[in-house]
């Protein structure tokens, strides 16, 4: 019998117990699990990104370069060629060029556009899926003299290397490591803190 009557009586200390904690400590204690949940897709995501090579083919002896993920300029540069000459003769210039982007993992819609000093101005677009770690190779020829600029798709894709951010995503990534740390030890302490408050409050009453 005393056994069974422990049972209600160890439910109904924690019931008690439950509704001594301030309804604040309950909220912060779910900021605090949505802030660790939020700290461990940051922390997890650093590093974890998709690479883009590209590779331009070109007969400019100067122009400019511009990539666009999903419409967004993420690369702009200048081509340059050298000239060619036949029967000595100079006729035109060629060029490559070679860049590799970092960028999330997904699908997305990549976008070359090429302007020329002698009036060249071409863009080609096409879709394209990009996995973790994974890096694809987009190979563009570029010519003055066709109208349409060529783009393909080199398969299978590769390995890719470790994403390399640029100053500024590294401090924006440290920041909010540091940010999303000092929220979770500022949330943690405060939930000791209301812990603590309701269990002295509770000495008395077990006195009684």
């Amino acid at each position: 019998m005393a056994e069974q009557k422990a049972g209600p009586e160890k439910n109904l200390g924690w019931l008690a117990f439950a509704r001594k904690v301030p309804r604040k400590a309950y909220w912060a204690g779910l900021l605090l699990i949505a802030a660790i949940a939020l700290f461990t897709w940051r922390f997890g995501a650093l590093g974890k990104s998709a690479a883009l090579k590209l590779t331009v083919q070109h007969s400019f002896s100067s122009a400019q370069i511009v990539v666009f993920i999903d419409d967004q300029a993420a690369y702009t540069g200048k081509l340059s060629g050298t000239a060619k000459r036949r029967f000595g003769l100079r006729n035109g210039a060629q060029g490559s060029f070679s860049h590799t982007l970092h960028l999330r993992p997904g699908r997305h819609m990549v976008r070359v556009q090429i302007r020329s000093t002698d009036g060249y101005a071409e863009s080609s677009e096409s879709p394209m899926d990009f996995a973790a770690g994974k890096e694809r190779q987009l190979a563009v020829n570029a010519d003055r003299r066709l109208s349409n600029m060529k783009m393909n798709w080199q398969v299978p894709e590769t390995t890719g290397t470790d994403a390399v951010p640029t100053w500024y995503q590294g401090y924006f990534a440290s920041l909010s490591l540091t940010v999303s740390g000092s929220v979770v030890s500022a949330l943690f302490g405060y939930l000791v803190q209301q812990m603590i408050a309701v269990m002295r409050k509770g000495k008395p009453d077990q006195a009684v």
